[in-house]
C-alpha cells in the first residue's frame, strides 16, 4: 500500500512506535471524525502501546489530534475511508475500511510479540 505522506514520516516511528493511519476525502468525514474520537477519549491506552494517529486527507494531513495540516507528499486520488495499523516493524498488522471502536486496535497490539514480551517485562519489574 501506498501512503501519501513522505517515506520518511512513517519511517521516523519504526521501532518506536506503532502508526495508525487514517484516510479520509476530508477532515470532517464523519467516520474518520468518529475513528479520532475513539482514539482521542482513550489516549491513555495510545500512549501505554507506543501509537500514533495520522489522519490523511487529500487537503494534508494531521498528527495525533494536532490541528496544524502538513502538506501531503504524494499525491494521490483515492482518499476512501480507511484505517490502517502500521506495527513497530514497519510492517502493516490490519487494516479496515469501517469504523472498528479503538478497543479492537489495543486488542490486535495486545496479542503482538512484541507488545506481550514488554507486558511480561514491566510485570517481572513490578510494574
Amino acid at each position: 500500500m501506498v501512503f501519501p505522506l513522505q517515506a520518511q514520516d512513517l519511517l521516523e516511528h519504526r521501532w518506536k512506535e506503532r502508526v495508525v493511519v487514517i484516510t479520509s476525502e476530508s477532515f470532517d468525514h464523519p467516520d474518520a471524525m468518529a475513528q479520532i474520537k475513539d482514539f482521542k477519549d482513550s489516549s491513555d491506552e495510545l500512549e501505554d502501546r507506543l501509537m500514533v494517529i495520522y489522519h490523511v486527507t487529500s487537503e494534508g494531513y494531521r498528527i495525533q489530534f494536532n490541528q496544524e495540516v502538513m502538506p501531503v507528499g504524494n499525491k494521490v486520488s483515492d482518499f476512501d475511508f480507511k484505517v490502517v495499523l502500521i506495527g513497530l516493524d514497519g510492517g502493516i498488522k490490519n487494516e479496515s475500511r469501517t469504523f472498528e471502536p479503538a478497543g479492537i486496535y489495543y486488542g490486535l497490539i495486545d496479542r503482538m510479540h512484541m507488545r506481550r514480551a514488554t507486558m511480561r517485562k514491566r510485570i517481572k519489574n513490578g510494574g
